[in-house]
């Protein structure tokens, strides 16, 4: 909790919380897929191992999902009262 903080401080703050882990996420999961989808491929028949389109969506997807489950909460908190925050504290 930021006694003092403005609104707007708290949304950039959880906001660069949710890029740090987001960067990560997709920086490890996208050749964690990719080297998963090589596997596939030699495992079975007439599967393509990969398609520009489709990792291109589920990043975008992904990114959308992390986007709203992170600012939920930050709108949350910022909304609270310090006086509150520090009574149930």
């Amino acid at each position: 909790m930021v006694l003092g903080a403005a609104p707007q401080n708290i949304n950039g703050m959880g906001a660069r919380e949710l890029a740090w882990i987001l960067g990560a996420g997709l920086v490890t999961g996208l050749p964690a897929g990719l080297l998963r989808a090589r596997f596939t491929r030699s495992r079975l028949f007439g599967v393509q191992a990969f398609d520009a389109t489709v990792v291109v969506i589920v990043a975008v997807t992904v990114s959308l999902a992390a986007a709203a489950a992170g600012y939920l909460p930050a709108r949350r908190a910022s909304r609270v009262s310090p006086l509150h925050a520090l009574r149930y504290e």
